[in-house]
């Protein structure tokens, strides 16, 4: 597999998962309508049925890699995350409220409130500048990365407690909750995170 610090095959993969992502954010238009080619919008649909799926699954396996089985500060890991994730999507999000209290249309939807501002910085699907939803889901996983490898050296049958309950949670809960902050596409994506982490174990 080579050096611990770097794996060839990972960086291969992730390269690959980059070219996917920007072909498929290539065309002006990014609906399902007749200004994309049919061709184009088959291939997309099948692009974006695994390009994400796969940079988790790469993120759980990275992260398996540098820290299962070594000793590291949490302050200082949940701290350069946020430095890493979070500062860049505030900045971006601080930008777009101020377009769009001088530009609204540029948002689907009128900001008539101040509620309507933290809307769009705590539901990053519902923010201007949506494509960045992906930093908050990946601060997310990593606040729960941790846990996870403290959760693996469990047995099995505590593993499916544990899911089981989240499970029971997400239904419990009223859907208009899970919206924010991403904590939706976070349960969904975090399935995908766990396998790259198991991977890396086995």
């Amino acid at each position: 597999m080579g050096q611990r610090d770097e794996i060839s095959e990972i960086r291969v993969a992730s390269t690959i998962g980059i070219l996917l992502i920007v072909f498929g954010h290539s065309f002006v238009s990014a609906d399902y309508t007749e200004q994309n080619p049919l061709w184009y919008r088959t291939v997309k649909d099948v692009l974006y049925g695994f390009h994400i799926h796969l940079f988790f699954l790469i993120s759980g396996f990275l992260f398996a890699f540098r820290y299962d089985g070594r000793p590291f500060s949490l302050k200082q890991f949940y701290f350069a995350r946020f430095i890493r994730l979070i500062a860049p999507y505030l900045a971006y999000s601080v930008v777009n409220v101020g377009l769009v209290l001088v530009i609204p249309s540029i948002r689907n939807g009128s900001v008539n409130s101040i509620d309507d501002i933290f809307l769009m910085m705590l539901n990053p699907t519902s923010n201007t500048i949506k494509f960045h939803w992906f930093l908050v889901i990946a601060f997310n996983l990593s606040l729960l990365a941790p846990a996870l490898l403290i959760l693996l050296n469990r047995n099995w049958i505590e593993i499916g407690l544990v899911g089981a309950f989240a499970v029971c949670i997400h239904l419990m809960l009223p859907k208009r909750y899970w919206m924010e902050w991403g904590i939706s596409f976070t349960l969904f994506y975090l399935v995908f995170f766990f396998i790259g982490v198991v991977m890396q174990r086995c």
